[in-house]
């Protein structure tokens, strides 16, 4: 029962990391446009990658859909 419990935390963890990391062509489609971009924190629903960064001086959001 334990190794399970443990199991299961493990892989729960592991999904909310990778939930948060956006894909390759995500990711360079940003540093493209943002190359300076700091505090970029990610949120994903689905397909749907949204960053909130700042990006000289100013609060920004970069929006990308991923097929």
């Amino acid at each position: 029962m334990k190794n399970l419990l443990f199991t299961l935390a493990f892989v729960c963890s592991l999904t909310l990391v990778m939930a948060e990391t956006p894909p390759k062509e995500v990711l360079e489609a940003f540093q493209f446009r943002y190359t300076n971009a700091t505090d970029v924190k990610w949120e994903s629903e689905g397909t749907i990658w949204e960053a909130d960064f700042v990006y000289n001086g100013k609060d920004k959001k970069f929006i990308y859909v991923f097929m």
